[in-house]
């Protein structure tokens, strides 16, 4: 897999981060009823999106597919940092059942995004591989992104290979009954997120992983109103990277704690709606 790609974003806009009490930030540990709700939710949006979608009520059901896969995404990085208080054998599990919702690869998925956060800066960086390719590669690059990333999973993490392996075959298996079963519903959902998985490293790269286009994402904050409620606090892409242990519900709370250290360092402040 190349080029090689190195210097994941964990490098900090200065030697010394305030700690979360200098901030004035209590960590509040999740309840069970958060922990089951955040967990739980993109489940009640795939069932959501099934009861429309057997309905035909389609514009209903493509919205709740877009829940799923959001709330998905954000309580997939919450498990993978065990920000909110599952066990980690628990989360291992939660990880490749929630992955396998959205047709990714949750072993494959946690080895890449903790590689991605505490990796060592010569090594290789299998999420951001893509971020300095031109648009046109990118493009080309897309349909076989997240299979590299299985790949470098299973070569690079032997302990996780029985893992990577059986939910590679999770996703085989969905393919196929979408080919074979003539449900609308299922055929809808698997083309919608095989999609997502083709956009996803095009917004990352050219997103979060590139400051959104404005110079340097380790010195880089996007705040606004309503996106980063859309987007269930992902938005906050340099916080999360400095504070990881904070689940994502905490982070628009954290930004606001953390604004002024931020803003007397002259970090680049992209402004959302």
């Amino acid at each position: 897999m190349s080029p090689t790609v190195v210097g994941p974003s964990t490098k900090t806009v200065e030697p010394r981060l305030p700690t979360l009490v200098e901030l004035g930030f209590l960590l509040r540990p999740a309840g069970i009823l958060r922990r089951g709700y955040l967990v739980g939710r993109p489940a009640l949006f795939l069932a959501a999106y099934w009861a429309f979608a057997s309905q035909a009520i389609w514009p209903l059901a493509l919205l709740c597919l877009t829940g799923m896969f959001i709330s998905g995404v954000a309580v997939l990085n919450d498990l993978i940092h065990e920000s909110i208080g599952v066990p980690q054998r628990v989360a291992r599990v939660l990880i490749g059942g929630v992955a396998a919702m959205l047709l990714e690869n949750g072993a494959a998925v946690r080895a890449s995004h903790l590689q991605h956060h505490f990796g060592e800066p010569t090594d290789f960086y299998p999420e951001g591989y893509i971020d300095a390719y031109t648009l046109p590669r990118l493009l080309r690059e897309c349909p076989r992104y997240r299979y590299r990333l299985w790949n470098w999973a299973y070569r690079n993490h032997p302990e996780s290979r029985s893992a990577v392996v059986f939910q590679s075959s999770v996703h085989v298996a969905v393919l196929l009954a979408a080919l074979a079963i003539p449900s609308a519903p299922l055929r809808v959902l698997v083309a919608l997120l095989l999609l997502a998985g083709l956009v996803f490293p095009i917004v990352s790269a050219r997103g979060p992983q590139n400051a959104w286009g404005h110079g340097d994402p380790n010195a880089t904050i996007v705040r606004g109103v309503v996106l980063p409620r859309l987007l269930l606090g992902m938005v906050f892409h340099l916080e999360h990277h400095l504070y990881p242990q904070v689940p994502t519900y905490q982070l628009a709370e954290l930004s606001r704690r953390l604004d002024p250290w931020l803003q007397a360092r002259g970090v680049v402040r992209i402004g959302v709606w």
